[in-house]
């Protein structure tokens, strides 16, 4: 633009297009790359967050295991005494009939 002449010339008014499309551009090409990068880091904290899920679940999986192998242990456990107490008390019993029996062969 010249001083005695007001006017724009063509030549000035595309360098001021260009520049403006090129500052455009860049602002375009700023704000993608903003967004991919919070799309790319959105990413990996749902992968950092399903990691720990999947951590959390094989946790408490192998927690639930453990508290049924105990659960299983115990039941055994009882199951034994109240098959050892049946026994002895069967024992007692066949003990005590054998004794009746030899009382009443001695009494005849």
């Amino acid at each position: 633009m010249s001083e005695n002449n007001p006017k724009i010339s063509n030549n000035e008014i595309k360098f001021i297009r260009s520049l403006s499309q090129k500052k455009a551009r860049e602002e375009k090409e700023k704000k993608q790359k903003a967004a991919t990068e919070a799309i790319t880091k959105a990413q990996e904290e749902v992968k950092r967050i399903r990691q720990e899920a999947e951590k959390a679940a094989e946790e408490a999986q192998n927690q639930l295991m453990a508290m049924q192998k105990e659960k299983d242990r115990a039941l055994a456990k009882a199951e034994a005494g109240t098959l050892s107490h049946y026994l002895l008390q069967v024992l007692k019993e066949r003990k005590e009939r054998k004794k009746d029996k030899e009382e009443d062969r001695e009494n005849n």
